[in-house]
C-alpha cells in the first residue's frame, strides 16, 4: 500500500532516476549522520542539493534536489563516460572535516571486515583471505591511521551511487556516514575504472584527478582488495546492466520515503 499526499502521483518513482530521498527503517543516529554527510557532500558540488533533514523518534526524513536524468552508473556504457568526471569531485572533499562529531570511521569498518574469519559479504568471485594475507592489509591499515586526520569522506562509491545530472556531470548519492578520507573513495572508483580499462597508469591517473597521493591510493587498493570490498562489474563484457538491465533489487528490511520535487512536491511511501 502506497499512501501518498492529495494532489500527488501515487506511483512511487524509480530511485535511481530520481535520486530523491529515503528513511531506511535502521537506527535513527546512522541516517542523521548520512544525512549530515550528503548536506557536506552537496556543499561541495558533489551531491545534490538537501533541502531539509528532520531527525523525529522514528526516523530521519531527507528532502533532496531531483537530479536529472539521474540514470545511475551501473547502466551507462562505458565507453560513453570521461573517467574524469567520475573522480574530480572527490578532489573537493579533501581534507574537509566530518560535519559530526564521534562518526564511526571507515578504519573501523574495514578493520572489522579483515578481522572477521566467517565473512559472508564477499566480492563475486572470491573467498576470505588467508590469515597472513589479512594480517598484512591490517599493518597498512594501522601505518595509514598513524598520519590519519578523521576526514569527510563518500564511503559507499557502489555504481548504483553514482548518478548522471545532466550531459556529463555525476553525483553522489547514499553515503555511508563514516569519517575516514577521501582517497578510499578514489581507490574504488580506479578498482571500478581499471576493470573497464586495464593499465597500469589508472592509479596515478586517479590520484592526481581526486589529489591524492599515488602511493597512500595503491596502499588503501591493497587493503580493499584484502578486505573483499565489494566492487561489482560495472557492465558485462555484453554491455549489460550488471542486474540484466532491471532496476537493482531493494534491500530488504527496509522502508523507503520518495519526495520528488518536481514539478511539484510529492510524497510517496512503501514497505
Amino acid at each position: 500500500m502506497r499512501p501518498c499526499l492529495p494532489g500527488t502521483d501515487s506511483s512511487l518513482p524509480s530511485t535511481r532516476q530520481t535520486a530523491s530521498s529515503y528513511f531506511a527503517a535502521v537506527p535513527i543516529r546512522t541516517e542523521a549522520i548520512k544525512a549530515a554527510v550528503a548536506s557536506a557532500l552537496a556543499a561541495l558540488g558533489a551531491a545534490p542539493q538537501v533541502h531539509e533533514s528532520v531527525t523525529t523518534d522514528h526516523g530521519t526524513w531527507t528532502v533532496i534536489e531531483r537530479v536529472l536524468p539521474g540514470t545511475p552508473l551501473s547502466q551507462v556504457d562505458p565507453a560513453t563516460v570521461d573517467p574524469s568526471a567520475l573522480v574530480t569531485p572527490l578532489a573537493a572533499m579533501r581534507d574537509q572535516p566530518p560535519p559530526r562529531p564521534g562518526m564511526p570511521s571507515i578504519f573501523d569498518w574495514l578493520r572489522g571486515r579483515l578481522e572477521d574469519d566467517q565473512l559472508t559479504d564477499l566480492r563475486p568471485g572470491t573467498t576470505v583471505a588467508p590469515p597472513s594475507e589479512r594480517r598484512t592489509a591490517l599493518a597498512i591499515l594501522d601505518g595509514l591511521a598513524s598520519d590519519h586526520t578523521p576526514a569527510l569522506p563518500w564511503g559507499d562509491a557502489s555504481s548504483g551511487n553514482i548518478i548522471a545530472s545532466g550531459p556529463r556531470r555525476w553525483m553522489y548519492i547514499d553515503p555511508r556516514g563514516v569519517t575516514g578520507e577521501h582517497t578510499y573513495d578514489a581507490v574504488v572508483l580506479a578498482i571500478r575504472i581499471a576493470a573497464v580499462y586495464p593499465s597500469p597508469e589508472i592509479p596515478e591517473y586517479i590520484a592526481e584527478l581526486a589529489r591524492t597521493s599515488s602511493t597512500r591510493l595503491r596502499a588503501w587498493m591493497k587493503i580493499a582488495e584484502i578486505a573483499r570490498v565489494s566492487v561489482p562489474s560495472w557492465l558485462s563484457d555484453s554491455r549489460q546492466s550488471m542486474f540484466g538491465g532491471r532496476e537493482p533489487p531493494r534491500p530488504r528490511g527496509r522502508v523507503r520515503l520518495w519526495i520528488g520535487r518536481l514539478p511539484s512536491l510529492g510524497i510517496c511511501a512503501t514497505s
